[in-house]
């Protein structure tokens, strides 16, 4: 994992997540790429954080589809690698 990545909270304006990814590039969400690198440990914490910013999304946005979509993928992603939350 070569370099640090940093995912946004787009509607708080600030970082959700900040970490060891092998991406260099900043994304509005993780792809399942980048998800596949993370640890456990980064992924359930990435969960938690998306989990928490859920609220600042009003229902039926696209910030509020791509955080529940990224949480979906986070648990698929940990279900693929054998990984328990």
């Amino acid at each position: 994992m070569a370099a640090d990545a940093t995912w946004f909270d787009t509607a708080r304006g600030e970082a959700i997540y900040v970490g060891n990814a092998f991406c260099e590039r900043v994304s509005a969400w993780p792809t399942v790429n980048e998800l596949m690198q993370l640890t456990r440990d980064e992924l359930c914490d990435l969960a938690g954080r998306i989990e928490g910013t859920l609220s600042s999304f009003e229902r039926g946005t696209a910030e509020r589809v791509n955080a529940l979509t990224s949480l979906d993928n986070i648990r698929r992603v940990m279900v693929s690698r054998g990984l328990h939350h």
